[in-house]
């Protein structure tokens, strides 16, 4: 469809998206390849094992000791791939929290570094950002258009992008992409993207419970339709998924979060598609890994907390599994079982 480099797969998140990223990383390590950024998130599996989930946020130290026995033990099972890959020369993640940040926090984000180096991911392969002044937000360093919603970079409010003098989504990119062989071109100034934004329906084989009805996906003009227009000749592309924090769907803040992150600009030059899935509100009460029941898609948050089934941060949970028929779908034509083409255009 694209003609997308299936090594070139990696995945960021922020907040709630953060740790869904580092799940879906870690679960399905084989796809993407050990090459992952998150953005004021948490250890794998950090809610299952505290007695409850918030101590996985405000700052908190949680444990991880037991996590790190559940990742190995479900290597071994096959519910998650092999860990070991972690330790390959070339994995590749970039970790930033705010020193501000008291939603998630330092200290939480500091333990999912602790978690991945004790898996394994050599010290060459990993950036942790402690952004002076950030609080719970994600960073970008422009200034928002007229008419766009921001915030000051050491308030943790809605909608949670802001300018902080610092481009967290080229930052992060540019660690997972570059080698000492390889740049990244320079990104698009702002109000001259060449691609189209689509929108495409999360249902069946592409929906879960606690998603919205649509995502979105971004594809540049150099990677519309597998060619290059100007030479007749096929475009390899990359692939990065991008997932939101709580409260930042289209259902609450509409596009802002695709357009405005600073994604688009780097994808648009660097021949890169990128896919952002969206949650949605779900406000039924269901049994979270502690045994207590509680709405964890309220808000529009993506499940880290178990709400979605004992599953959620293995092989096969309902979201992620949702989350990668996309990516599988776009790296062939057909799809996964069951699917149809349904992208739907929508003209920057």
């Amino acid at each position: 469809m694209y003609n997308i480099d299936p090594t070139s797969l990696t995945i960021s998140g922020f907040s709630a998206g953060g740790f869904m990223a580092a799940q879906l990383a870690i679960a399905y390590s084989s796809n993407f390849f050990n090459r992952f950024g998150i953005f004021a998130g948490g250890p794998y599996d950090c809610a299952r094992i505290q007695d409850f989930w918030t101590t996985c946020m405000h700052n908190s130290t949680p444990s991880i000791e037991a996590s790190l026995s559940n990742i190995k033990k479900w290597s071994a099972e096959g519910k998650i791939d092999d860990f070991e890959t972690l330790s390959s020369s070339r994995s590749r993640v970039y970790v930033q929290t705010g020193v501000l940040d008291e939603i998630v926090g330092v200290g939480v984000t500091g333990q999912l570094v602790r978690q991945l180096e004790e898996l394994g991911v050599l010290g060459s392969g990993l950036k942790y950002v402690e952004l002076e002044g950030a609080a719970h937000v994600f960073p970008r360093d422009f200034e928002g258009q007229e008419g766009e919603e921001t915030v000051p970079c050491n308030e943790s409010v809605h909608p949670y992008i802001a300018d902080c003098g610092y481009d967290g989504a080229g930052e992060m990119l540019k660690w997972l992409y570059e080698d000492e062989t390889f740049r990244l071109r320079p990104r698009r100034a702002r109000g001259s993207l060449s691609g189209v934004l689509k929108k495409y329906e999360q249902t069946g084989a592409l929906g879960a419970i606690g998603l919205a009805e649509r995502g979105y996906l971004y594809v540049p003009k150099s990677c519309a339709g597998g060619r290059n227009s100007g030479h007749g000749v096929a475009t390899s592309c990359k692939l990065h998924v991008a997932l939101h924090g709580c409260t930042m769907s289209y259902l609450d803040i509409g596009e802002t979060w695709v357009r405005d992150a600073g994604y688009l600009e780097w994808a648009d030059t660097n021949d890169m598609v990128v896919v952002f899935p969206q949650a949605g509100h779900d406000e039924a009460k269901r049994p979270i890994w502690n045994g207590t029941e509680y709405p964890g898609g309220a808000i529009a948050c993506f499940d880290w907390i178990g709400w979605s089934g004992e599953d959620a941060d293995w092989k096969g949970g309902a979201q992620m599994q949702a989350i990668l028929n996309v990516v599988e779908k776009l790296l062939r034509e057909d799809g996964p079982e069951g699917t149809k083409p349904i992208w739907k255009h929508a003209e920057l």
